[in-house]
């Protein structure tokens, strides 16, 4: 099955973000950093909590992928 997402972009190529893409980017991705350092902070150090910052740390790459290869909102959605 090939790729599918809304700017057919590979998502091992490079593709530079526009301006409201690198803003939504910085939106979204301040809660994550917020709830990162809660956790960092309020739990004890162990593997649990290494694991969990790890996957913190995968949800925010997650979210900027999607947003490179699929843009923002533009209303036309369906």
């Amino acid at each position: 099955m090939p790729l599918k997402n809304n700017k057919n972009i590979h998502p091992m190529t490079y593709s530079a973000q526009s301006p409201e893409e690198i803003a939504l980017m910085k939106e979204l991705n301040e809660p994550i950093k917020s709830f990162f350092d809660l956790c960092d902070e309020k739990l004890p150090e162990s593997a649990d909590k290494t694991v969990l910052l790890r996957a913190i740390c995968g949800i925010r790459t997650q979210l900027n992928q999607t947003i490179v290869l699929n843009g923002l909102k533009t209303g036309l959605e369906f």
